[in-house]
């Protein structure tokens, strides 16, 4: 018989890939060659907004190839080569607020944003179940996102909410399927008959402190935790993990955002986070606000593990938390939003709060003293009311109004703050602490906001933006912004826009402003998506500028010009600037001085043609000097 040899093409592609591996997660002692620092200029025509320099644009900057870090600005200068002069470039946006696996899980799962009725929801459940014949078993449940109650037109006459029945209704091929769907603002899961018959008699009537079971078959807030007790992926495989984190990756990137703070991380995700960190395979950076095993609880023997600042190892990090994730109440939408008075229109209901105040000021104040970060996630004014209080004792008692800020030496956050009342606004400003803020939540509640909270609160209350920004003290800082995705879009366009026009970004943007007189402008807008998200996670200097010292993060823009009209152009932060911030088009994005999203490439893949192995050597290696 002949004897049969893996020719070297085929195992030089894995050797090689092997040994940078052993290189790059190993400290020897490398010939110079190997470990030079190197570096590299991007020089760009049409200017680089540095938010390092009050006006001026930069004309190139130089980046370390392995630290991942700006060397140098120039300011002035000719420019040779540098792209066309349609595109500028700017720093790495970021967002205040996500959920990470969340949206990787959303990404394969079945979208119900929008959708107008239950015979809709069964349409899309059935198709997606048709492409994946897998899902939908004891071990393998069928997901979805993004129901909304207050849309379904086909719900009977007397029923707020859908049902277990009403879901697999008329349906045999829903009918045994164990199916679990997080309405729109994820405080509530609407679940089938296979999946209701796991629980007990009472847990599927009985909702616990802080819970609610407005119909059978769906659970919100605390009440979810029954549910969640019975679900295969609660703690899902390392696979699923990564693979839904490299998704969510992917699609942050091609949006231009280069790092999120999760809001609320797990162990097993901050295992695999750091693992992929480890790896050099992470595109996007993360500060994560941890969780316990069990809500609101205290557990500093499990998130001290992974507490780190953005100083470890090399100073250019992939991954770092500072503190822990807090829940006080709901959601509005779902009438979980606790309220200091009823809904005007549900006079009997005045919302949830998830754990007494006692509680929260236990579970807050051990936080504080253990050194922790707090972000509480406040939606209704109740909640704002009892946080805002913890909050300003513990400022009060332990820092004594040092100057400039209270907060400034613990930046604790209050996550949304949606419904504040003028005296916790005033407070919140007066010590410092973070509104962090989704804009787009404004604009998609808008549709119902007023009639939970009627006129006056709203105006005086609600969905405040450049509220955060006025009658600040000195160093006072503005607000975090944020999506709050998968709820909202992870695009930082669509905030931008809701931002800067008060208007719904995901339609045509017609119909009037929804209380214009909280716009910001749009450098504001940006600096929220940078700076002030930075601020918020210590990475200020680092993240949010293009500046001796900082992360080489930056964004290529471009706009889509319209034929026949005025050319626009992408310096979308510019005072009288007439174009529309969902016409930016996102050319470039990068991480660490590696480049993690190109647009052309991403066309010329679609058309056909694949990286190989030696693509992804050049993904995980790409400036890092080996």
């Amino acid at each position: 018989m002949a004897r049969k040899y893996l020719t070297l093409p085929l195992i030089l592609p894995p050797l090689l890939l092997g040994i940078l591996v052993s290189l790059r997660t190993n400290d020897y002692n490398l010939p110079a060659f190997l470990t030079a620092e190197g570096r590299r200029t991007h020089c760009y025509k049409g200017g680089v907004l540095t938010h390092a320099h009050a006006t001026e644009l930069a004309r190139c900057f130089t980046v370390g190839k392995r630290s991942g870090l700006v060397l140098d600005v120039v300011y002035d200068g000719d420019v040779e080569g540098g792209g066309e002069e349609e595109t500028v470039v700017i720093p790495g946006l970021w967002d205040g607020h996500g959920h990470v696996l969340q949206l990787g899980e959303m990404l394969g799962s079945v979208r119900l944003f929008g959708v107008g009725s239950v015979e809709e929801t069964q349409s899309r459940l059935t198709a997606h179940l048709a492409a994946h014949p897998a899902l939908g078993t004891r071990q393998n449940w069928l997901r979805g996102i993004g129901w909304d109650q207050q849309l379904l037109t086909d719900l009977p006459p007397g029923t707020p909410f859908p049902t277990a029945a009403l879901l697999t209704h008329a349906s045999p091929l829903l009918a045994d399927k164990f199916i679990m769907l997080d309405r729109v603002d994820v405080h509530c899961v609407w679940v089938s008959p296979a999946v209701l018959a796991l629980l007990t008699p009472d847990q599927q009537t009985t909702p616990p402190p802080g819970g609610t079971i407005p119909a059978p078959g769906v659970f919100c807030d605390n009440a979810m935790a029954a549910v969640e007790a019975v679900y295969p992926d609660l703690v899902p495989s390392r696979a699923k993990t990564l693979d839904w984190t490299e998704r969510a990756a992917a699609a942050l990137n091609k949006a231009g955002v280069v790092g999120v703070h999760d809001a609320g991380a797990r162990a097993w995700a901050m295992e695999a986070w750091l693992w992929m960190e480890s790896m050099g395979v992470l595109g996007v950076r993360i500060n994560a606000m941890q969780e316990c095993p069990v809500r609101n609880a205290f557990c500093p023997e499990v998130t001290g593990r992974y507490l780190r600042n953005w100083d470890q190892d090399s100073g250019n990090v992939m991954v770092a938390s500072f503190g822990v994730k807090i829940f006080a109440d709901g959601a509005l939408g779902s009438y979980g939003a606790a309220l200091k008075e009823p809904y005007t229109d549900n006079p009997g209901e005045s919302g949830t709060m998830l754990a007494s105040d006692g509680e929260l000021e236990e579970v807050i104040t051990r936080w504080y003293k253990e050194g922790y970060q707090v972000s509480t996630h406040c939606i209704g004014d109740r909640a704002a009311q009892v946080v805002v209080g913890v909050y300003a004792r513990l400022l009060d008692r332990e820092l004594g109004h040092p100057d400039p800020l209270p907060n400034s030496a613990r930046r604790l956050r209050i996550e949304h703050a949606q419904i504040v009342a003028a005296a916790e606004q005033a407070a919140m400003k007066r010590l410092g602490i973070l509104a962090s803020v989704q804009p787009t939540h404004a604009t998609s509640d808008s549709a119902y906001a007023e009639a939970r909270l009627g006129g006056e609160r709203t105006r005086e209350r609600a969905y405040r933006l450049r509220g955060w920004t006025e009658g600040l003290p000195r160093g006072g800082r503005g607000p975090v912004l944020g999506s709050d995705f998968p709820v909202e879009s992870w695009d930082p366009r669509m905030g931008i826009y809701a931002a800067v026009t008060r208007r719904d970004p995901y339609g045509g943007g017609e119909g009037e402003a929804w209380h214009p007189e909280e716009t910001l402008t749009a450098r504001q807008a940006l600096e929220g998506f940078t700076a002030g998200v930075a601020y918020a996670g210590w990475s200020e200097g680092r993240a949010g500028q293009i500046s001796p010292g900082s992360w080489a993060d930056w964004v290529v823009l471009g706009y889509d010009e319209t034929p026949g009209e005025p050319r626009v152009g992408p310096r979308f932060w510019e005072e009288g600037w007439a174009g529309d911030v969902r016409m930016l088009s996102v050319k470039e994005t990068w991480v660490a001085g590696r480049k993690v999203y190109d647009a052309e490439e991403e066309e010329r893949a679609e058309a056909g043609g694949s990286p190989g192995v030696m693509g992804w050597v050049q993904r995980v290696f790409a400036g890092s000097g080996i």
